[in-house]
């Protein structure tokens, strides 16, 4: 076991990402990375509250533009010109704000859920920016999350399938599959290092065929499951080598279905089959600064968040751009954590400290 150190700390510990889609919750419990059990959360961040919440609102206003303060010890700055332009930010409604959002995916309608750390719960919010749902609250229940399990140790990981059923998973150490309503559908997983168990899950994708994958921050391994959650295979360890972690973080799945793997200390991506087979690796620690978030767009092309910047490379690992740097302003990031992006190639980017979501549009 890894001992626990600040998110994002000295020694580059990061976590979680993610991906999600939700619809409007209609059950009566209803459902979501960040840190696993070695990582700490900064001194900023809040207790989550112990109400449930399970509402749809909509925002008839645009989305709040202001931000929280960034941590008085920041990391290096990265200057780089940018290829996007911002669309806008959100910190979420004034009466249900994001708070430290650490996972984050897009459906196919291009409405984006963000997995909230201090709150327990999923907000949905459309393409503008605009609340239009929250799921979930603390608990072990169906349909609850335990996304801090205590002052030191925090995990929430969401995505979504092409039917927009929404998985999470979390450290009550299970994945949960909801439908585009919120309705709870099934769950899966224990707490271990054996087949379906889970320490740390950071990251959750899903390929064509509904087949899930969960990456462990703390087991160092990808475990793949069919879509009623019954473990198929895994693969990676701890260590360097091809098909080994350090810290892994999230995954992606490109349009064949080949996993990318993001590994949070040894700053690089790996790409496997869907087999786990590995194939290819690229990225060192002159280009990122803590990997975490992953995202592929329609032309293959892969986006990593580090902790203060997101870098785009080409489907062979050619660095093509690179933007951002530590700050609140906008186009700013204090540690970037969780990536989507829509049909219209649209970034969406989740700002864990500055509590809020960016959008950002290629130029």
């Amino acid at each position: 076991m890894l001992s626990k150190r600040p998110f994002f700390g000295v020694m580059s510990i990061l976590l979680l990402g993610l991906l999600v889609a939700c619809g409007d919750p209609t059950a009566t419990s209803v459902p979501a990375t960040p840190v696993p059990t070695n990582t700490a959360l900064p001194p900023t961040a809040t207790a989550a509250p112990t109400t449930t919440v399970a509402t749809t609102t909509t925002a008839t206003t645009n989305p709040p533009t202001t931000t929280t303060v960034v941590p008085t010890t920041a990391p290096a700055t990265t200057e780089a010109v940018s290829p996007v332009q911002v669309v806008w930010k959100s910190s979420g409604d004034p009466a249900k704000p994001i708070v430290h959002p650490f996972s984050l995916a897009v459906d196919s309608q291009s409405n984006i859920c963000v997995g909230n750390i201090d709150t327990n719960q999923i907000q949905k919010l459309d393409s503008d920016g605009h609340l239009l749902s929250v799921i979930g609250g603390p608990g072990k229940e169906d349909g609850q999350f335990n996304f801090k399990a205590s002052a030191n140790a925090t995990e929430v990981v969401v995505t979504t399938d092409a039917q927009d059923n929404l998985y999470v998973a979390d450290l009550n150490y299970r994945v949960q599959k909801f439908d585009k309503q919120g309705k709870f559908l099934l769950k899966w997983g224990s707490e271990g290092k054996g087949d379906g168990q889970f320490q740390g899950p950071i990251g959750l994708a899903v390929d064509s065929q509904s087949n899930i994958y969960v990456s462990d921050i703390l087991n160092n391994f990808i475990q793949k499951f069919d879509t009623t959650g019954k473990f198929l295979a895994k693969w990676g360890s701890l260590g360097t080598d091809d098909g080994q972690f350090k810290k892994l973080a999230t995954i992606a799945l490109d349009k064949d279905g080949n996993i990318y793997a993001a590994d949070n200390e040894l700053n690089r991506i790996q790409k496997f089959d869907n087999s786990g087979k590995f194939l290819a690796k690229f990225g060192d620690k002159t280009q990122m600064n803590g990997a975490v978030g992953t995202a592929i767009d329609a032309q293959g092309n892969i986006y990593v968040s580090d902790k203060g910047s997101i870098l785009k490379f080409d489907g062979s690992g050619k660095l093509l751009g690179q933007w951002g740097k530590f700050g609140s302003g906008d186009g700013e990031f204090s540690y970037p954590t969780a990536l989507g992006i829509d049909k219209q190639g649209n970034i969406y980017v989740a700002d864990w400290m500055n509590s809020r979501v960016q959008k950002f549009k290629s130029r």
